[in-house]
């Protein structure tokens, strides 16, 4: 799991409403304890970061720049990309894309 993926998780807890924050925070907390030595740092994937948003702004199909560096991590650790959104990935180079929910 990406740094990034721990950043848009957050997010998405203190994003939530007031009465649900605590409880979100709390789960993504257990979430993150079970990949506590598995959460793979953005440093590496730097370089690809800036490769593939510039080729996705030269093909006019740019997207977020978390979701960027969240496939450049993936790329940069050798490792395939698990999301739901295979189609919002499908411009990004060498990217392997796997879908657990759609297709398990």
């Amino acid at each position: 799991m990406s740094e990034i993926t721990v950043a848009e998780l957050l997010f998405g807890a203190a994003n939530s409403a007031p009465v649900w924050q605590a409880r979100q925070r709390q789960q993504v907390a257990e979430f993150q304890a079970l990949f506590a030595e598995q959460v793979l740092p953005i440093g590496p994937a730097l370089v690809i970061f800036a490769e593939q948003k510039a080729a996705l702004r030269r093909t006019g199909r740019p997207i977020d720049d978390f979701d960027i560096l969240i496939g450049s991590t993936a790329l940069a650790h050798g490792l395939a990309l698990v999301t739901r959104n295979i189609r919002h990935f499908t411009n990004f180079s060498n990217l392997v894309l796997e879908n657990w929910i759609d297709q398990p």
